[in-house]
C-alpha cells in the first residue's frame, strides 16, 4: 500500500514520454516557486522602501535650502532692521549688540533658543517677519507664505540669533532649523550666519 501512494501520479503528462509527474516532484515545484515569489517580494520591498526613504530625504532637504536661501537673501540686502522676538510683537535689536566698555564681571551671552521671530525692511522697504513658530513662515503685511510643505514636513526646532561686535556694525543673523518629514521621520538640519550688509551703510 505505501509503495502504491510513492508512486501515485497526477494526470499531468509530459508530451515526449506520456508520463505523469509524482506527487513529489509537484511539491519540489511549489517549494522552488514559493522560495522564489517570497525572494522577488523582497527585494520589490527593500526597493519601493528605499525610493521612500530617498524621496523623503529630498522633500526635506529641497524644502530646507528653499526656505534658507529665501530668508538669507532677504536679510543680506535688507533695508532695516527692527529685531528679533519671543513673542512675534516685541521685537529687540539691541540684544544683538555686545557692551562698547569692559564691565565688572563678562555680560551673560544672551539665550536665543526661544527667539522665533525676525522682522526687516527689505530693499524695497516693504516690511516682513520670518516666523519658525510651528512652520516656517514669511509674513508681510498682506499675506503669509509657508516655505516649506506643511502637508508632508514639520518643523521640529528653530531659532534666530544675532550678534555685532559694536553698534556701528551690520548685524550678523544666525539661522538654525531642523525639518522632519511627518511620514518617514526622516529629518535635517539647516544653519547659517547672514552679515546684513546694507544695515549701517
Amino acid at each position: 500500500m505505501i509503495k502504491k501512494i510513492f508512486n501515485f501520479q497526477f494526470s499531468i503528462f509530459n508530451g515526449k514520454s506520456g508520463a505523469g509527474f509524482t506527487l513529489i516532484e509537484l511539491l519540489a515545484v511549489v517549494i522552488v516557486l514559493v522560495t522564489t515569489g517570497t525572494i522577488v517580494s523582497a527585494i520589490l520591498f527593500n526597493t519601493i522602501r528605499g525610493t521612500r526613504n530617498t524621496s523623503a530625504t529630498d522633500r526635506v532637504s529641497t524644502s530646507g535650502s528653499f526656505a534658507i536661501d529665501n530668508i538669507s537673501r532677504d536679510l543680506k540686502f535688507a533695508y532695516g532692521f527692527f529685531g528679533i522676538s519671543q513673542n512675534g510683537v516685541d521685537f529687540d535689536k539691541d540684544i544683538c549688540s555686545v557692551p562698547l566698555s569692559p564691565t565688572p564681571t563678562p555680560a551673560p551671552t544672551p539665550d536665543f533658543s526661544s527667539y522665533k521671530y525676525i522682522k526687516i525692511y527689505d530693499q524695497d522697504r516693504n516690511e516682513i517677519s520670518y516666523s519658525c513658530n510651528g512652520g516656517f513662515y514669511k509674513i508681510t503685511p498682506t499675506d503669509t507664505l509657508s516655505l516649506i510643505n506643511e502637508n508632508d514636513l514639520i518643523v521640529t526646532s528653530c531659532n534666530f540669533s544675532c550678534s555685532q561686535d559694536f553698534p556701528t556694525d551690520p548685524p550678523s543673523i544666525g539661522i538654525s532649523f531642523t525639518i522632519q518629514d511627518k511620514s518617514s521621520s526622516k529629518s535635517a538640519s539647516f544653519q547659517t550666519s547672514v552679515t546684513m550688509r546694507n544695515i549701517n551703510k
